[in-house]
């Protein structure tokens, strides 16, 4: 996209939303995953020691940031810049999976850690300062309760995620050269 703005001239911002979460994301993504496992009573499966740190925004979030270049009454504002959309704040994946496991009243036993994927990147956290200077844009919900919030959804819409179980089951070649399905 960067190339063809250069190139043509063409209105383009890049937009580099980091780790959504929220209601009807696939399943085969962590927070839905760790979730619809608690939900059944299944071990909450972390790949490698669960430290590696990521930048969860909410998926209203990203919305909100996405409609606020849409109506852009000055698009030069941000045409050919790369965005980031995040909240520039890291949480790992040993502290959602906890988090998930004692919203359910479940024991430290129900975690469960297999091999690491092969590529597995240790921190991904946004510097979100173009969105804030350009759109006057920052995260507003807490992590937390968009999670509470998000596990709400999942327990109350089981109709809506059962049906898609059988896709999330997702064959991952570990590090340790076995296949595993999440």
């Amino acid at each position: 996209m960067h190339a063809y703005n250069c190139t043509y001239n063409l209105p383009v911002v890049i937009v580099r939303p980091f780790n959504n979460y929220g209601p009807k994301q696939h399943l085969e993504k962590l927070i839905p995953r760790l979730i619809t496992s608690a939900i059944q009573g299944k071990p909450l499966t972390i790949h490698g020691t669960g430290e590696q740190k990521r930048d969860w925004v909410n998926v209203k979030d990203v919305c909100i940031a996405l409609d606020k270049i849409l109506n852009l009454q000055d698009f030069s504002i941000v045409k050919g810049q790369e965005i980031n959309i995040g909240t520039g704040k890291g949480i790992s994946v040993l502290e959602i999976a906890n988090m998930v496991r004692k919203y359910f009243n479940l024991p430290e036993a129900q975690l469960k850690f297999i091999g690491d994927r092969p590529g597995q990147v240790d921190t991904h956290i946004a510097s979100f300062e173009k969105a804030r200077f350009l759109l006057g844009w920052a995260s507003t919900i807490d992590f937390e309760k968009g999670l509470e919030s998000t596990i709400k959804w999942y327990i109350d819409n089981p109709s809506y995620w059962r049906k898609l179980e059988d896709s999330a089951r997702i064959p991952i070649k570990a590090v340790n050269n076995q296949i595993e399905l999440q």
